[in-house]
């Protein structure tokens, strides 16, 4: 039966009504699926966005800078701060390995692992971190405050730290790094200028305390004088040449009877006998020789020839040793010493048909000025006996003494060139501006020259040189400060002068230290040895002044070693050292 018209039309809109609702269902489905897409990214976003956050807030530093590893009632050093104080410290260590390489990969690895060195220098920097926290209660306790001059002070080191950025030169990848990304390379994770100001700050109160309270301290000439006896051998001196022989590698098939004769000679007493000078000395231990004219041939009283005195079997190195101690003058004694290291470089240089006459005899000249050894103490010559002999009252200049290892075949001779003194020259006190080279173009004499023009138009005094030395220094001041003929280096010869006046200025050029001085004489001081001892009273009585103070005020119950200050150990183990890299 065939279907009506209109219900045909009417079947055709319930379908097209049927297909607009699925289109608008399955839009819908869309919409929602889309949605919860939508919110699943965003979830993520959220996710990665606090993530992101988390990691800039915890690679900050906030958290090192916020943790305390050690505090007083007063002041605290944070992690950040041990941290700078650690690797200030490390840093100066590796440098001592600068021409090393090996030993400065193991000092390295062994620092990383924590080792035996890491363990040192923690507790290096523990110690320093007490003594400045101490010291800064002790400070706070008396009302000594930092004041502009301090901060000034402060200001130079961190500008000294910028310069030492900017010496990389623009195009290293320092130069990219901010500042405080710098300091955080050199001194190690969390470190950036507040820190480091931090730490200074501490550094400059607790030195300016200890400084104050020194400068009060009195002492008599009777107080020196006691302090001197009680420790006389700190500084006591004196002066000697010294050289020591080896047996050559060739000799060491030396027959059973050649042994036996020098184990003879090896158990005799002190070479010295041999010498009038030193008819007293005692005898010594089976490793000293004497006699030894009996087994040198010395065709030349002036210059006995060392090389023409072995004997078959013999000990060479022993023999020498003997030779050398038969010399009863210093000038006997470098002129053996001229022979014998003239001929050793001839014998090095057999073989080089551009051997330089002069040249060896520059080099030897060199070589025996420099066996010549002034202001010695004790500690500084090996053994006891030996030690003994060159302090006595009766050893004369000219004495000598042997000191021999015969397993190791080493034989050492001294000679005594000045008898045991005490440091009797004044010291001078002065102030010094320096002027590199480098930063003149090779040549700062022409700048000193200036300098000295300016000072000559000036009022001369103390003041005015200071003034000088902070506007050529770059701000830093050249204060006066004590010296003697040992520690006054290259300016020494022209502040010792005796003609030299109090208020005088001088220039003072340094080929070695490719540098001019500007110097200001300020005045002599009292003498050498007595500086010393003050010096060294100062610092017993600060000590013990310090020990009274955390006794007074400890915060543990060692009685021996009393402390104010806690330390949180399991935050002291979260300071690292900074990264280093070894290297073939």
């Amino acid at each position: 039966m065939a279907k009506n018209p209109n219900s045909i039309q009417d079947e055709r809109k319930v379908q097209k009504q049927e297909r607009k609702l699925a289109a608008k269902k399955e839009e819908l489905k869309k919409s929602r699926l889309n949605k919860t897409i939508f919110i699943c990214i965003l979830a993520v976003l959220v996710a990665l966005a606090a993530l992101v956050i988390y990691n800039k807030v915890a690679n900050s530093g906030a958290k090192e800078r916020s943790t305390v590893v050690a505090s007083t009632e007063n002041y605290e050093v944070s992690q950040a701060m041990m941290t700078y104080y650690f690797n200030t410290l490390y840093n100066n260590f590796a440098s001592s390995y600068s021409q090393d390489q090996d030993n400065l990969n193991n000092f390295i690895n062994d620092v990383n692992n924590r080792g035996q060195n890491y363990e040192f220098i923690m507790s290096y920097a523990k110690s320093q971190a007490e003594q400045v926290l101490t010291l800064c209660e002790m400070a706070k306790e008396k009302g000594v405050e930092l004041d502009k001059e301090d901060y000034e002070a402060i200001d130079a080191t961190i500008d000294s730290y910028k310069e030492a950025k900017a010496s990389y030169g623009s195009n290293s990848s320092t130069s990219l790094m901010t500042f405080d990304k710098f300091l955080e390379a050199t001194f190690g994770d969390a470190v950036n200028e507040s820190v480091v100001r931090e730490c200074l700050e501490l550094n400059q109160l607790a030195s300016k305390y200890q400084e104050a309270v020194t400068d009060e301290m009195e002492f008599t000439d009777e107080d020196c004088e006691a302090y001197y006896a009680e420790h006389k051998d700190d500084y006591t001196y004196v002066d000697y040449l010294t050289y020591t022989f080896t047996k050559p590698a060739d000799a060491e098939g030396t027959d059973d009877a050649a042994d036996a004769e020098t184990d003879d000679a090896a158990a005799t007493t002190e070479a010295a006998d041999t010498t009038e000078a030193a008819d007293t000395t005692a005898d010594t231990d089976a490793d000293i020789t004497d006699d030894t004219t009996d087994d040198a041939d010395t065709t030349d009283d002036e210059n006995p020839d060392a090389t023409d005195t072995t004997t078959d079997g013999a000990d060479e190195a022993e023999v020498n040793a003997d030779a050398l101690a038969a010399t009863t003058t210093v000038e006997e004694f470098k002129a053996f010493m001229t022979d014998y290291l003239t001929k050793e470089a001839e014998k090095d240089a057999a073989d080089d048909e551009e051997t330089d006459a002069d040249a060896i005899a520059s080099q030897v000249e060199t070589q025996v000025e420099g066996l010549l050894k002034t202001k010695q103490l004790k500690s500084s010559i090996t053994g006891e006996e030996a030690q003994a002999w060159a302090f006595a009252e009766d050893t004369q200049v000219g004495s000598t003494y042997v000191t021999g290892d015969k397993d190791a075949g080493t034989y050492t001779v001294y000679m005594i060139a000045a008898t045991a003194y005490r440091d009797e020259d004044h010291v001078r006190s002065a102030a010094v501006l320096s002027l590199s080279d480098s930063d003149y173009d090779g040549d700062s004499s022409a700048k000193a020259e200036e300098i000295m023009a300016e000072w000559n138009k000036g009022e001369k005094n103390e003041e005015a040189f200071e003034e000088l030395s902070e506007k050529y220094a770059e701000g830093s001041h050249s204060h006066v400060n004590e010296y003697t003929k040992s520690t006054a280096g290259d300016i020494s010869e022209w502040l010792f002068d005796e003609n030299r006046t109090e208020g005088e200025v001088g220039i003072v050029h340094s080929d070695s230290a490719a540098a001019t001085y500007l110097v200001y004489y300020a005045g002599e001081g009292d003498e050498g040895w007595k500086t010393s001892v003050i010096s060294a009273k100062q610092s017993e009585d600060f000590e013990k002044l310090t020990d009274e103070f955390k006794a007074a005020h400890k915060v543990n119950d060692d009685e021996e070693n009393p402390s104010i200050v806690k330390f949180d150990e399991e935050a002291l183990k979260k300071v690292k050292p900074i990264e280093r890299s070894t290297s073939n």
